[in-house]
């Protein structure tokens, strides 16, 4: 079942998340920081990080159609829509655009007035994007945890079982007329 491997999914990105902060941790970049902006610092660089998570299916949205309790299909619905939001925003990657971005900035002192505004344009609107993955990557992050999306999706996948199994009882055990 898709719900399952949803759950899976953001357990695996939550494990590598705090593995990317041990090891940003370890570096000591943010060593000189008080320890609230330095465990934020190293917070935001994590969860800037491109994660690796199987992509959502959009035809599972049609496969909804057949629920009749409306409060568990809305329930479904918002699953998927976390899910779809979340695989795309963490597949996003920074650190190819902001070396894109970087190597923009180095040339922009090595060559003329009108190749240099045009080069400093780029470098503008690359690092816009960059602000945008990182505010887009920062929101989901934030998300899932305040709105606590993962226990929501294993609440949701225990009803969907539960439901299973009474259409399976049902089914095996045909009123008798």
């Amino acid at each position: 079942m898709e719900l399952k491997r949803f759950i899976t999914d953001i357990e695996k990105a939550q494990d590598e998340k705090e593995f990317h902060m041990h090891g940003i941790y370890a570096r000591g970049d943010y060593a000189g920081e008080e320890q609230e902006t330095q465990e934020e610092l190293i917070k935001l660089e994590a969860e800037c990080k491109k994660y690796e998570i199987s992509p959502f299916k959009s035809e599972l949205f049609s496969s909804v159609e057949k629920i009749e309790d409306i409060d568990l299909h809305i329930e479904i619905l918002s699953c998927f829509q976390f899910y779809e939001d979340f695989s795309s925003i963490l597949k996003m990657e920074v650190d190819s655009i902001e070396q894109e971005k970087n190597e923009l900035d180095v040339a922009i002192f090595s060559t003329d007035t009108v190749t240099a505004e045009y080069l400093k344009r780029n470098s503008n609107m690359l690092q816009v994007e960059i602000d945008n993955i990182t505010i887009s990557k920062n929101d989901i992050w934030e998300t899932l945890e305040t709105e606590n999306m993962l226990a929501k999706i294993k609440n949701v996948h225990n009803r969907v079982k539960l439901k299973i199994e009474e259409v399976k009882q049902v089914k095996n055990n045909p009123p008798q007329v």
